[in-house]
């Protein structure tokens, strides 16, 4: 082989090679844009909306209708439902059916000839048209197959049952989690102000504490254990007051309230 022969082959191999390649297209940010606007739309769509004060009952009610994974537990039993009920056809026999055109240039003719005398004994014929159309049905039963697709059927079965019990299981911490968040966010109304007003004092105290030590006035062991007490204090109330400023978030959350919607809790005298 010469060498402009290896060269145009070699050429022709590596625009092949190239061709063959694939090549990923980077997701533009407007088409992620639009699709996070879609997914938002249809996460909040058909919901009804707050009508006055969330009450408890009203809270759990909506958590187990609108959230999102006790949504997708409910996908995931349908599921297992049709692929309950796919195993199940393939216990049945199984049938095909076929459908066709046959054709030919010539005639398919044929004739008789006597073995005593080795002449035609009869005129050429056909028993088939030149073009005709051609079916077939096929029905198939295989034990084997049968024992499988029973076999298979009752473990779908058993799958179906177990996606039960992990929507119930996933209704019940809903509940659990919707109860909890709720109480939380009644507490944080009613306790926040107070909280604030608590933490506001126990500054004021830290700095007449260290007023105190900078003036070498008093037991400076003592002081400075109040001044550990105090930040001890202020740890631990700015702790209550973010996980009760978050209970509002975590309820809307749970009961899948569309971002920006004013939430408003009702009394806890209305269960009095």
């Amino acid at each position: 082989m010469s060498k402009a022969s290896r060269f145009f082959a070699v050429s022709v191999l590596a625009l092949a090679v190239t061709g063959c390649a694939v090549k990923t297209q980077p997701i533009e940010p407007g088409v992620s844009e639009q699709r996070a606007k879609s997914d938002l739309a249809k996460m909040f769509k058909d919901q009804e909306a707050l009508q006055g004060p969330l009450t408890l009952h009203e809270a759990m009610a909506r958590a187990v209708k609108y959230n999102l994974e006790a949504r997708l537990k409910i996908m995931e039993e349908a599921l297992a439902q049709r692929q309950v009920d796919l195993a199940t056809f393939d216990m049945l026999p199984r049938m095909a059916m076929s459908a066709g055109y046959a054709g030919r240039s010539n005639v398919s003719a044929s004739s008789s000839q006597s073995i005593l005398t080795n002449t035609q004994s009869l005129e050429p014929s056909t028993s088939q048209d030149r073009d005709r159309d051609v079916a077939d049905l096929t029905m198939v039963w295989n034990v084997l197959d049968f024992g499988v697709s029973y076999v298979n059927a009752k473990q779908q079965g058993d799958q179906r049952l177990i996606v039960q019990e992990r929507r119930r299981k996933v209704v019940q911490t809903i509940i659990q989690d919707v109860r909890s968040a709720y109480w939380r966010a009644v507490a944080a109304e009613r306790l926040l102000a107070q909280i604030d007003a608590l933490m506001a004092r126990v500054d004021q105290a830290k700095a007449n504490s260290q007023q105190l030590g900078e003036q070498r006035l008093g037991d400076q062991i003592a002081t400075l254990n109040y001044q550990r007490a105090l930040i001890e204090a202020t740890r631990q109330l700015e702790e209550q007051r973010r996980a009760l400023s978050l209970a509002k978030t975590e309820l809307g959350a749970l009961i899948n309230l569309a971002p920006g919607t004013k939430l408003t809790l009702a009394a806890s005298n209305d269960y009095s």
